[in-house]
């Protein structure tokens, strides 16, 4: 044995070592100093399990449980916003828990929705969808509703979707996810204002898609419009195209079209006064004053996203490739130029997340703050592009007075 190290250790403690605290067994090389005592007048030292930017040890639920009274089990329901809890018994111990400044842990909480995730097999969970397309319309919804089943699935649930017109009404409809103990629901676009509220929406964590539906107030999962059309002017521009025009129609306007017109108008009052294209917003698709607009305008490119101005603009001698016919969307049966994706399966897939979220959360009805989630755009060239010469753009009529359908 080595004798430096015997002598020490049968060596007296000196007095000042002796009254000193005994060090922590995995720190005993190096002896911690004593916590001073707070100055008079100064505020006290947070305890453990007091609110504070660093608390000197996590809060756990059984900390909740004591300073609210309740058993352990009844605080990680609350904190989970269980329904078997009164809303003011989860507020209560909620506050309790905020004000000792508890912090779940991120992982656990991964952990725990991945587990909760695996207990819900894809025969007991399911997320409704609802389309609610009138007898004798087209259904519009068709990517997203596949692009959300897809999501579903890889999640591990199922979908089922239930058509309005033949459930009969809302009511019925109620009842059958009622019985069916559904755990979300989806309402995919709805070709006209229609109005929900009639459903019930308490035990079900619910989203929809698109800015169609406006009553109930739900979270949903948008295509970003205004950055698509943002997107659509770069690129044009990058093509060597001057002169783009937004033409529209006032219906599309009043719904989907203002993100779309006001990045347009943004985009167009950065320009000299003597560079600025002038809009065309058509209620009544009349040809002859769209005729008159164009002579007078002589764009370079149309974006729109009604197929009829690009056969118009055809008829009036605005043809590619000189003239970029750029659609909003890939649904237009129309050739186009360019054309603007606005990634529909994406979208559905990002209104399941919204619902599976709030399953995970235990957060089900309206949301008193609803969430929008966008999904930007993807530019596709279907021609060569060829950038216009002035004098190939047709020539300008002689000066009319009737310019009512200029913006």
């Amino acid at each position: 044995m080595d004798k430096t190290r015997r002598s020490s250790s049968s060596s007296p403690a000196s007095p000042s070592a002796a009254a000193s605290p005994a060090p922590a067994r995995r720190a005993a090389s190096m002896p911690v100093p004593a916590s001073p005592a707070p100055a008079a007048g100064s505020p006290p030292l947070p305890a453990p399990g007091t609110a504070s930017d660093e608390p000197l040890r996590p809060v756990t639920t059984r900390d909740i449980a004591e300073a609210a009274g309740v058993a352990q089990s009844t605080v990680s329901r609350a904190l989970n916003n269980n329904p078997l809890i009164s809303d003011a018994e989860r507020r209560r111990i909620q506050d309790v828990a905020q004000k000792l400044g508890y912090r779940p842990n991120p992982f656990v909480s991964a952990f725990t929705s991945q587990v909760r995730s695996y207990r819900r097999s894809p025969k007991g969970a399911t997320i409704a969808f609802l389309d609610c397309t009138p007898a004798g319309q087209k259904f519009f919804g068709d990517a997203y509703s596949e692009g959300a089943a897809g999501r579903a699935q890889s999640l591990g649930y199922r979908s089922e979707t239930f058509r309005l017109r033949d459930v009969g009404s809302v009511e019925r409809f109620n009842k059958i996810l009622f019985a069916r103990n559904t755990h979300g629901l989806l309402v995919l676009p709805v070709a006209e204002d229609i109005d929900l509220r009639a459903l019930r929406l308490e035990n079900l964590a619910a989203a929809t898609v698109d800015y169609t539906l406006r009553r109930p107030e739900l979270s949903r999962a948008c295509t970003n419009y205004f950055e698509g059309m943002r997107l659509a002017l770069r690129k044009l521009l990058e093509h060597g195209y001057r002169r783009p025009v937004f033409c529209g129609r006032r219906d599309d306007v009043t719904r989907v079209s203002p993100h779309w017109l006001a990045a347009y108008t943004g985009w167009r009052e950065l320009l000299p006064p003597e560079e600025r294209m002038p809009t065309y917003i058509d209620a009544e698709f009349n040809k002859n004053r769209f005729e008159q607009w164009i002579a007078m305008a002589r764009p370079d490119a149309i974006i729109t996203n009604s197929e009829h101005f690009f056969i118009w603009a055809g008829e009036c001698g605005f043809t590619p490739p000189r003239v970029a016919y750029t659609s909003l969307s890939t649904k237009q049966r129309f050739p186009c130029t360019y054309e603007i994706d606005q990634n529909p399966r994406q979208v559905g897939a990002a209104a399941i997340d919204l619902i599976i979220g709030q399953i995970h959360r235990n957060e089900r009805g309206l949301p008193a703050q609803p969430k929008t989630v966008l999904v930007n755009c993807a530019w596709k060239a279907h021609q060569a592009a060829v950038p216009p010469a002035p004098a190939a753009i047709p020539a300008a009529p002689k000066p009319r007075r009737s310019r009512r359908t200029s913006t």
